[in-house]
């Protein structure tokens, strides 16, 4: 797997990741609590037809348990100088080691459909008869396809996902 990232051009807006302060406030001052909060909201917003309930599963991989690192290596190729740019430098907390085994979280579910939709999709579905979860959940931070009382309406669910190495 290769990590590809977009080269600004002069037309792009450049944006902080500001929305993760919406997880720092003291009322969600526990990364746990948050992620397990927004991750169980994602899942059952793609709960498959039929199913009553869904089953979530998560495991830390820490000290023994680690993802080797030759094994972590396939999803790291070509991370490196990207991790050293000058902005990933001042916004990460602390090193990243590639050249260790990879304490991890993984989080798994049963009895959900996934992000379904067009993963081709760039621009709002100009019907909303059709869900496209990838596209809102993927594409867009701080919006939403959803409506009235929906969970998730306002699309910032998602970012506890980067936040979550708090918790390891």
């Amino acid at each position: 797997m290769n990590w590809r990232f977009k080269k600004l051009t002069p037309n792009d807006t450049r944006v902080n990741a500001t929305h993760l302060e919406f997880f720092r406030d003291e009322a969600l001052a526990n990364p746990v609590d948050a992620l397990v909060r927004e991750d169980i909201q994602n899942r059952l917003d793609a709960r498959a037809p039929g199913e009553d309930r869904i089953k979530v599963c998560y495991r830390f991989r820490t000290g023994l348990a680690s993802l080797p690192q030759a094994a972590a290596a396939g999803w790291l190729e070509n991370l490196n100088p990207h991790l050293e740019a000058g902005e990933a430098v001042k916004e990460l907390d602390s090193g990243v080691s590639l050249d260790a085994p990879m304490p991890c979280l993984l989080l798994e579910d049963f009895r959900t459909t996934g992000l379904e939709g067009d993963p081709l999709t760039t621009s709002d579905p100009e019907h909303a008869d059709g869900r496209n979860d990838f596209y809102w959940f993927v594409r867009n931070v701080g919006r939403s396809g959803k409506k009235g009382s929906d969970r998730g309406r306002w699309g910032l669910g998602k970012i506890v996902y980067p936040a979550a190495p708090a918790i390891l």
